[in-house]
């Protein structure tokens, strides 16, 4: 009975642990997908969509290297099974993206950088969950 508390209670923290770090490793790719946005879009005057779409795929190539080495470790699935995985949790997240990002700029008016940093932050929460749960729910391997 003891040791399932304490099983739990190092599960918390190490939940706890992988999220202060993905918070931290996703700012800085999201810092990067949004001052890549705001060049394509208010620069060189790409469709919002459009502009999204890019950097979310660019943001999301370096998440997938940068979450599995530092946040995550490697899946127990096989490298194939967890690469398709993560391709289908980040299509859902871009679709999630997309909506949000459409929702806010042409349905209630708001500015597409502030539309933009809002949907990043709601497809970030969704995004830690989905690997939490769906890939890396065995525990941490080192890469």
């Amino acid at each position: 009975m003891r040791l399932d508390s304490l099983q739990q209670d190092v599960m918390k923290t190490k939940t706890a642990h992988q999220a202060l770090l993905y918070l931290i490793i996703g700012g800085a790719v999201s810092i990067g997908e949004w001052v890549g946005f705001y060049i394509l879009h208010y620069i060189y005057h790409l469709h919002y969509v459009l502009a999204s779409l890019i950097m979310f795929v660019c943001a999301s190539a370096c998440g997938i290297v940068l979450y599995r080495k530092f946040v995550f470790g490697a899946s127990t699935l096989h490298i194939g099974a967890e690469v398709v995985a993560i391709y289908a949790i980040n299509l859902i997240g871009i679709g999630l993206n997309t909506l949000i990002l459409w929702i806010c700029v042409d349905f209630c008016g708001i500015e597409a950088m502030i539309a933009k940093i809002l949907a990043s932050g709601i497809v970030a929460f969704y995004g830690f969950f989905a690997r939490k749960v769906l890939i890396y729910k065995q525990g941490y391997k080192e890469c």
